[in-house]
């Protein structure tokens, strides 16, 4: 449930809102222009945010050279500016444009997926594309759903229902009882597992990029009653377009014990992350729980 904010907190946010609506309304390359500026500006003022993205990189990518690091770490930022003006984008624009110009890997595994009938887990992870991934796969999904954490601004949970309403059903993260009833009428319910969600939560300990991360396992119950998991990403091209990837799971998933399923979870995302690793957001705190006896990373 949103909080309540001061009457200049809402304010500030319905200026942002507007100030994004606008750059939203520029053509495509000057939107990614203003991202990576945003991106820079980001990068420069957020020290924090600096540091976990730093730590990342430096634990999933032990052998590369420095200079590289701090290169990989600064074009994070400017895709998370672009994610940024692409969620404006997925809220407010015409999808057509954007269905013109992508690719797509993998769709006939969707089809295989629905024909179970028992709904499919839809496991992404959190590109830098993320929002617009919705408007994207609504092109062969025209309705699903996805879980999401209610955002604490008013103003911004009313944008962002509207916006990611406009394709898809959004259900809390926390509603189990949702997300079961949405799965068995056979619907697509799209989760992001790949946060570490803290103590407080179950989780076992997986390898991403070498390095045991929290990992929840709650998506194997779902799969144990006969969901369908079937993972996701997406990409931005060179030439301005997108690719969206579909990748099926193998065929002993309902045998899998939670440590397997998150294995199999983790290995598909971190390959996926490795095509385009400055497109995904190394800014979360991906490592903040450890095994028992082991140091803080950040």
């Amino acid at each position: 449930m949103a909080t309540e904010h001061t009457p200049f907190e809402n304010r500030m946010v319905d200026l942002g809102v507007w100030l994004l609506k606008g750059v939203c309304a520029l053509p495509r390359p000057a939107g990614r222009f203003f991202g990576r500026l945003l991106g820079d500006a980001t990068a420069f003022f957020s020290k924090n945010r600096r540091h976990v993205c730093h730590t990342n990189i430096a634990l999933c990518f032990p052998d590369m050279p420095l200079r590289n690091r701090i290169d990989l770490s600064n074009e994070v930022f400017q895709n998370n500016g672009i994610g940024l003006i692409e969620t404006g984008w997925a809220w407010w624009s015409d999808p057509e444009p954007f269905w013109n110009d992508l690719e797509i890997e993998g769709a006939e595994h969707l089809e295989t997926a629905l024909a179970v009938g028992k709904g499919v887990l839809l496991i992404g992870g959190h590109y830098s594309a993320l929002d617009l991934g919705g408007l994207l796969f609504a092109k062969i999904a025209p309705r699903f759903a996805a879980t999401y954490r209610p955002h604490n601004f008013q103003r911004l949970e009313n944008e962002l229902v509207a916006g990611r309403g406009r394709f898809m059903d959004l259900i809390d993260r926390n509603d189990v009882r949702g997300i079961f009833r949405a799965l068995d009428r056979n619907q697509i319910v799209w989760f992001a597992p790949d946060q570490d969600l803290g103590d407080d939560h179950a989780h076992v300990f997986s390898d991403f990029f070498g390095v045991p991360a929290a990992t929840t396992p709650a998506l194997r119950k779902m799969a144990r009653r006969g969901a369908t998991p079937l993972s996701i990403s997406f990409h931005r091209r060179s030439d301005g377009g997108y690719r969206m990837t579909l990748i099926p799971w193998p065929a002993d998933v309902f045998d899998m014990d939670d440590q397997a399923f998150a294995d199999r979870m983790n290995q598909i995302i971190e390959s996926q992350v490795a095509r385009e690793p400055g497109q995904y957001m190394w800014v979360h705190r991906r490592f903040k729980t450890r095994p028992a006896g082991g140091v803080d990373l950040y």
